[in-house]
C-alpha cells in the first residue's frame, strides 16, 4: 500500500507538502517513516495532527498520523497513525469525457512542450491523445497545462504516466495526479459542473 520510495503528500496546519516514503506498518501501533517533508509545510510540533495522502495504481491511501519525533540517525520523520489507513478508488471520481487542447513538459520546464489532447479527465488523472510520444521517463518528471472551457488554466499540474499505448501513430497515455493545487482542482470542478448543465 505505500509503497517504499513512493511519494506522499502531508497536509498539516493549512499548509502541504510532500516526503518520500521509506518505510512504515500498519495495524496496532502502525506508523509511516517518511523524509523531511518539502514544500511550505511548517516544522511539525511533536504531538501534532496531520494527514497523509499517497497514490497508488489507482487508488488513495490516506490516514491522519501524529509526528512522533525526527530520527536524528537516520533523519527520518517518525508519523504514528492516529486511526486505520482509508483507501479509495481514484476511478470513483467524477469524470469527463472531452476534447481540450494540452501542453507537456517536463517539470523542470527546460525543453520544448509535448502538445496533445486531453480526452478524459477527472481529480484522480487524465487519458492523453498525442501524435509525437511523450518523454516519459521516471527520473523527469512532467507537469501539464490546458484551458478547461475557457474558465482558466489549469497549470503546472503534476503528472504521472501509468500506462501507455501506441496504435497507428496515435500516442494514448493515461495518467495520475500525485497532488493537485487549489487553483487547479477549483477550475477542474468547475468545468465538472459546466459539462453537466451545458446543454441545459
Amino acid at each position: 500500500m505505500l509503497e517504499v520510495g513512493g511519494e506522499a503528500v502531508i497536509e498539516f496546519d493549512g499548509a502541504r507538502g510532500t516526503a518520500v516514503v521509506r518505510g512504515w506498518r500498519i495495524g496496532e501501533g502502525g506508523y509511516v517513516l517518511t523524509e523531511r517533508p518539502t514544500g511550505k509545510i511548517p516544522s511539525f510540533p511533536i504531538g501534532k495532527e496531520a494527514v497523509l495522502r499517497i497514490k497508488r495504481n489507482g487508488t488513495l491511501y490516506g490516514a491522519a498520523v501524529k509526528y512522533g519525533e525526527h530520527l536524528k540517525k537516520t533523519n527520518l520523520c517518525y508519523l504514528a497513525f492516529s486511526q486505520d489507513l482509508i483507501a479509495i478508488s481514484l476511478r470513483k471520481l467524477e469524470r469527463v469525457s472531452c476534447v481540450l487542447p494540452v501542453s507537456i513538459r517536463k517539470e523542470t520546464g527546460d525543453d520544448d512542450a509535448s502538445k496533445g489532447v486531453v480526452v478524459d479527465l477527472s481529480l484522480g488523472g487524465v487519458k492523453i491523445i498525442c501524435s509525437v510520444p511523450i518523454n516519459e521517463r521516471e527520473e523527469q518528471p512532467l507537469t501539464m497545462s490546458f484551458n478547461p472551457g475557457g474558465m482558466g488554466t489549469v497549470s503546472g499540474q503534476k503528472l504521472k504516466i501509468v500506462r501507455s499505448e501506441s496504435v497507428n501513430g496515435r500516442h494514448e497515455y493515461c495518467g495520475q495526479f500525485p497532488e493537485i493545487p487549489a487553483h487547479n482542482q477549483k477550475l477542474m470542478e468547475s468545468y465538472f459542473n459546466f459539462c453537466k448543465t451545458w446543454t441545459e
